[in-house]
């Protein structure tokens, strides 16, 4: 009689997986081998190191015996070509290297685990995903095939790409104490912690601090998790990073993870709800950054800069301020930066306005450059962040004058004196046919906005925010609907958004109120009007100065127009091959004037 081989100290699963296709292929058994029965059972009872996360799955799930070797087959079948050659020879060449059912009942009765037929064989571990079928067409059940599913193998080493992993890497002082804060108060049970406010970059990272002070690993998960990325989560110790697009008045519905019990991490839109079954939801703000965290930030990442003083103010966060560090290095101003660097999350809906306005190139007279200096002070980020109990989230302003006054160019000076980028919303990328679509696509550019630290310019807001009417039919209902719903995203938004209208009366009488500052802003006088013929001329013309004081005098036009009668000016004299002169300028203002119906008489005809 031989004697039997002893049994490992801690035998593993694929142990008994070995053992019990050699005793179904007699030529390969080994005399006094030990029983494949008693490996398997040895194997749950003193678990082996490298099964212990398995096991640990196993008592969570719920899974039985065979549904524990199916795993471990499938497993088996990946690390070990031995095993995919025995199945080769047990089951047939038609069947290649996968594990069909009825050879996974095989095994299993080899192990001792006796059961009638193969209906339903180890179905825990079919319907946790822990592995999936094959792609067998319509063949019986006993010869279908199964292999571990993609998530699986993720969380066992054994897919040739990685899991989507979050590190906790550059964090601003007080971010790790501050997660474990978090989760000491909230625990680790199944939680679904949403982080809406904040830069996309600046919630992934404490996304990942959170997973950090649990023990776990941040692992981003696709929005729709395939089949068993539950019980992957669980046995390779992930904490699920999930995005989820939510709309005001809509809830948005996160996909349960079956076999997972612990927290997640939703990184969720500013409005509305999540339903997420069986989880507690729980809103989370992220830790604020101090200005000296900032400053520290900007110092490393541009080196031997000179920095803008109210630089450490902007909300950027990590990621962000590298990205932009890292364009500036390249050649582009620190504006310039900003803008590129931002255009990917505002576009399509607004798009950049890149022009530099500096103090020589704006036109105004005392008392409006007083209102506009103010606004700007208003602007300043060092101000917003001051603590007062008066402050309000965010400036809105509105400017309000005839067409061709400057109104979009004075938006473009204010962004160049905050030295932030100027976005000017595309109104026909926002406004929509579809009712709710406007108010959805307006909630998201000001969602992006509000974490973008730039300026907003609604040109034209009348046609968004115009007056509510009475209720005749659906359609005034709908109307006045968006209305109050515009009316109220617009006083919770925690940027700075500058609208314009050529009618102040066209807007809603509750929209006054929610108005940091409205500015009129009147044609232009004489004098104001020789600076912007003296800006729109620039250099290299022939003109004396006593023609641009007549010009001034009597072509009584707001700004708009006069860029447009120098530019017909350059044109006509581009084309005759010489400077421009008086006699283009008299041509440029008789066809602006033919355009806006005006006829030329009087002095200016004598220009």
């Amino acid at each position: 009689m031989t004697e039997a081989l002893p049994i490992p100290a801690a035998p593993r699963l694929c142990d008994a997986v070995a053992e019990g296709l050699a005793a179904l292929l007699p030529a390969a058994g080994r005399p006094g081998a030990a029983r494949p029965g008693t490996l398997l059972h040895a194997a749950v009872a003193r678990p082996a190191r490298e099964d212990r996360a398995l096991m640990a799955l196993a008592r969570s799930a719920d899974l039985g015996l065979e549904d524990l070797l199916a795993v471990a087959l499938a497993e088996a079948v990946e690390r070990d070509p031995a095993i995919g050659q025995a199945l080769r020879s047990l089951q047939g060449e038609g069947f290649g290297p996968w594990p069909s059912i009825g050879a996974l009942a095989r095994l299993a009765a080899a192990c001792g685990l006796e059961r009638e037929g193969t209906g339903a064989f180890a179905a825990r571990a079919f319907a946790l995903g822990l592995v999936v079928p094959g792609h067998d067409g319509c063949v019986p059940q006993a010869e279908r095939t199964f292999r571990l599913s993609e998530a699986m193998a993720l969380a066992m080493d054994l897919a040739p790409e990685r899991p989507a992993i979050l590190a906790a890497t550059g964090l601003p002082d007080g971010w790790r104490a501050a997660a474990a804060e978090i989760l000491a108060h909230l625990g680790t049970g199944p939680l679904c912690l949403s982080l809406r406010q904040g830069e996309r970059a600046d919630r992934r990272l404490f996304a990942a601090a959170l997973a950090e002070a649990a023990g776990r690993r941040a692992v981003q998960l696709p929005g729709a998790p395939g089949p068993g990325t539950g019980a992957a989560a669980g046995l390779a110790g992930w904490l699920p990073v999930q995005e989820l697009a939510t709309e005001a008045g809509r809830r948005a519905r996160l996909a349960p993870l079956p076999g997972y019990h612990g927290p997640r991490i939703v990184l969720a839109g500013r409005e509305g709800g999540i339903e997420a079954e069986g989880l507690d939801v729980i809103d989370l703000d992220l830790p604020g950054v101090a200005p000296q965290t900032r400053a520290a930030l900007w110092r490393a990442a541009l080196p031997g800069t000179a920095l803008p003083a109210a630089l450490p103010h902007l909300r950027f966060g990590p990621d962000r301020i590298r990205a932009i560090a890292a364009r500036a290095r390249a050649g582009q101003g620190l504006r310039a930066a900003m803008g590129a660097e931002l255009r990917a999350d505002m576009e399509p809906h607004a798009t950049l306005v890149p022009h530099d306005v500096g103090d020589a190139d704006f036109a105004a007279e005392e008392a409006l450059r007083a209102e506009f200096d103010l606004l700007c002070a208003r602007c300043r980020p060092d101000i917003r962040a001051a603590p007062s109990p008066h402050r309000m989230p965010g400036v809105r302003a509105l400017l309000s004058g005839p067409s061709g006054t400057g109104k979009t160019h004075a938006c473009a000076w204010l962004a160049t004196r905050l030295g932030l980028p100027l976005f000017k919303l595309d109104l026909s990328a926002v406004v929509s046919k579809y009712i709710g679509e406007t108010e959805e696509n307006l909630s998201r550019i000001l969602d992006r906005a509000e974490t973008a630290d730039c300026v907003l310019l609604m040109d034209e807001a009348d046609s968004l925010f115009g007056a509510r009417t009475e209720t005749k039919d659906s359609s005034d209902r709908f109307a006045n609907n968006q209305t109050n719903y515009l009316l109220s995203r617009i006083e919770a938004f925690d940027g700075i958004v500058v609208m314009t209208t050529n009618g102040r009366d066209r807007f809603d009488e509750a929209f006054a109120r929610r108005l940091d500052q409205i500015i009129e802003v009147p044609l232009p006088a004489a004098r104001e009007r020789r600076q912007i013929w003296r800006m729109c001329l620039g250099a290299g013309h022939g003109l004396s100065a006593a023609e641009i004081n007549r010009l001034a005098a009597m072509v009584d036009l707001p700004g708009g127009h006069i860029r447009n009668i120098v530019r017909t000016a350059e044109v006509l004299a581009l084309d005759a091959g010489r400077g421009l002169g008086m006699a283009d300028i008299r041509t440029g203002i008789a066809q602006e004037f033919r355009k806006i119906g005006r006829s030329v008489t009087g002095a200016v005809a004598g220009l």
